[in-house]
């Protein structure tokens, strides 16, 4: 949501909270995210004139919205208000915000967007030191005041913004422009590219109207058959360092590369819909990754395999596919062992008692001790190699291997260990 508009009330916040509360109870099972942003007013648009919320106000309005919210597995996420009202600085901005921006840097002002570097009292000091006043800011302007950025041509007239800034302020919606009747002669348009874009929007809303008279849902997706396939692949070689998020990104571009019906998610940022087996610790190999993707029609696997192969980068091979069932599409979020092979430099031993060693782990929840025996189910070892099998539980938890090795084999360097992830064995009925 967005909050701060200028006809904004209390009672539009309430009904925030109130459908992210509907929304929440269709979703007892994990939790919604209700993330709320402040408006910030922008140049060449038809809320240029109106009042920024000062710091004050965002942070009252926030702490009404989170007295609001009474569901436990409603998690609110809020922007900075001193960072919503930089950011309003310099949105509209004149010549004398360069001066405010050199400042702030020379007295260590730098990475501002990312909120663990804001540092809000270096910039209440620069602009006390260049006299910067940002209290026009918090007042409504008359649109007969010229602006600092009237000098610039954007094609759109300022009579038009102001048109629509009275209608905004009216309640008055404005028309879809879908036809030349129903154009609303902003200009931004060129006499060339009027017609070509009529044509596409009007074939939309026929398309829009059709299908809401036949009560379907707008996705494609929703049409087609949803096919299953479970990928299996090694990732060894220099390849081991990519961590799991930038190999996510890679398996995403595959298989578009490789061609491939993949499903997308919805949303304003469709993806692939794959899912992965839980992540490998940077710097192991494993010989028995897996990952599963839904598709929307049915294709040949071996050649799905030899396609993805030659997308994939050196050290990432893809071993086989198999088809899945809907019930079987969660296979991946079970608890899983994982089968770790060890190669050390030299000949190691155990450590006597490793089982009852308890380990501090700092969770979501805060500090956790666990045992390792309770983890660790495995431990064979013989001259210079080593297997150890991790329990990975999606409710208990887990622990990394390189966390568990110096506690097992604690006179070993396993800096200087070959680690490679062997096997996944998936329980409650692994195939």
């Amino acid at each position: 949501f967005m909050m701060g508009l200028p006809t904004e009330t209390m009672e539009d916040l309430d009904e925030m909270v109130a459908l992210t509360e509907k929304i929440a109870a269709m979703n007892r099972s994990g939790y919604t995210v209700l993330s709320v942003s402040t408006f910030i007013p922008k140049p060449h648009t038809p809320f240029q004139w109106t009042a920024q919320l000062t710091t004050d106000e965002i942070r009252r309005r926030q702490n009404h919205i989170k007295s609001r919210v009474r569901s436990r597995n409603i998690k609110i996420k809020l922007h900075d208000p001193a960072q919503s009202t930089l950011e309003g600085v310099f949105s509209r901005g004149d010549r004398h915000t360069g001066k405010l921006l050199l400042e702030a840097y020379r007295k260590g002002a730098c990475f501002d967007g990312w909120t663990d570097k804001f540092q809000p009292e270096i910039w209440d000091k620069a602009m006390s030191a260049v006299g910067y006043e940002s209290t026009h800011l918090y007042h409504e302007l008359d649109v007969e005041t010229p602006l600092p950025w009237d000098f610039l041509d954007i094609s759109v007239p300022k009579s038009f913004f102001v048109k629509e800034w009275f209608r905004a302020k009216s309640n008055e919606p404005t028309p879809m422009c879908v036809s030349t009747a129903s154009c609303n002669a902003c200009q931004a348009c060129t006499p060339q590219e009027i017609k070509s874009r009529f044509q596409l929007r009007e074939k939309i809303v026929e398309k829009l109207a059709e299908m809401k008279k036949k009560n379907q849902v707008l996705n494609e997706n929703d049409e087609k058959e949803r096919i299953f396939c479970e990928f299996s692949y090694k990732k060894g070689g220099f390849a081991r360092f990519v961590s799991h998020l930038d190999l996510v990104t890679i398996f995403s571009r595959a298989v578009r590369i490789a061609k491939l019906p993949v499903m997308f998610s919805r949303g304003f940022n469709p993806r692939p819909v794959l899912k992965f087996s839980p992540a490998l610790e940077l710097g192991i190999a494993g010989d028995d990754e897996r990952f599963l993707g839904e598709f929307v029609n049915r294709f040949n696997m071996a050649e799905a395999v030899n396609r993805l192969n030659r997308a994939l980068p050196d050290g990432i091979h893809v071993t086989g596919a198999t088809a899945c069932t809907l019930a079987q599409r969660n296979r991946l979020s079970r608890d899983v062992d994982f089968v770790y092979h060890i190669t050390f430099p030299a000949t190691v031993s155990q450590f006597p008692g490793w089982q009852d060693v308890e380990i501090e782990k700092t969770t979501r929840k805060g500090m956790r001790h666990i045992r390792l025996g309770d983890v660790v189910q495995k431990v064979e070892n013989s001259a210079a190699s080593a297997t150890v099998v991790i329990r990975h539980s999606q409710q208990r938890g887990s622990l990394k291997l390189s966390d568990a090795l110096p506690y097992i084999f604690p006179d070993e360097d396993a800096s200087h260990a070959i680690l490679l992830r062997k096997q996944l064995i998936f329980l409650e009925g692994d195939a």
